[in-house]
């Protein structure tokens, strides 16, 4: 089997973990666009943040970008952290779908994409927002921090905006 056609496995990261929260309802909706758009080949796994809590504050001894590679099953002082590694390392790519809060991503994400470094390098990543003002702002910030500490390879994103019922 060729690389091309080679299985892949795809995270669609719902990102914020605040309640009440529109983003599982809106990850139904963007895995109804997006799966049959994709190569039998591709699968993508919803992994919510609200599922996966990771401590604020942690007592490792090294940064994350200072973690040697391979990176092994116990990594971090943290459980929580060496269970998000093995979890983000089991995905190919990625689809980050955020709310913009305060013309922001939310915290939840943040502290999910800083408790690493290696684990998301080089991977591709796309970034879908939303919210009252369409989620822009969240989308340019989260951006920079994919391309930036991350090094992911950023393609085309898309973005929501609600409009109040009438």
């Amino acid at each position: 089997m060729s690389n091309a056609t080679s299985p892949k496995r795809v995270a669609l990261i719902v990102a914020s973990t605040r309640t009440p929260r529109a983003g599982p309802a809106i990850s139904k909706v963007a895995l109804g666009v997006i799966i049959p758009l994709l190569p039998a080949h591709i699968t993508v796994t919803v992994v919510d943040l609200m599922d996966h809590p990771l401590p604020l504050y942690t007592a490792d001894p090294i940064i994350p970008a200072g973690i040697a590679r391979p990176i092994a099953e116990t990594a971090y002082a943290d459980p929580a952290t060496n269970a998000w590694s093995a979890l983000v390392r089991s995905f190919d790519a990625f689809i980050f779908l955020t709310p913009q809060y305060n013309w922001g991503y939310p915290a939840s994400l943040k502290l999910a994409l800083d408790a690493l470094y290696h684990e998301w390098a080089g991977k591709p990543a796309l970034v879908l927002s939303y919210g009252n003002r369409g989620g822009g702002k969240a989308a340019g910030q989260l951006r920079q921090v994919l391309e930036g500490s991350a090094h992911a390879r950023l393609h085309a994103r898309g973005r929501t905006r609600f409009r109040p019922r009438t």
